[in-house]
């Protein structure tokens, strides 16, 4: 197995292309009982796959967000 695979990812086909090193972020928010915000300054990655990270539970904050296209 992978070590950046997680069991708790979402296994979503649209986040196939989403970062093996930030999926323990992800891992942890969805899995957390203390359901936390992933707080995100400017890293593209997590603004490009936002939709289907929030689908799946994962809230992100971003600190930046006048940093990204406008989707």
């Amino acid at each position: 197995m992978d070590p950046d695979d997680f069991e708790e990812f979402p296994g979503d086909p649209e986040l196939a292309g989403f970062d093996r090193s930030d999926k323990k972020f992800a891992a942890v928010a969805v899995t957390s009982e203390n359901d936390p915000d992933v707080l995100n300054a400017v890293d593209a990655d997590w603004w490009h796959y936002r939709q289907p990270l929030e689908r799946h539970g994962v809230r992100i904050r971003f600190l930046c967000p006048d940093q990204f296209d406008s989707e």
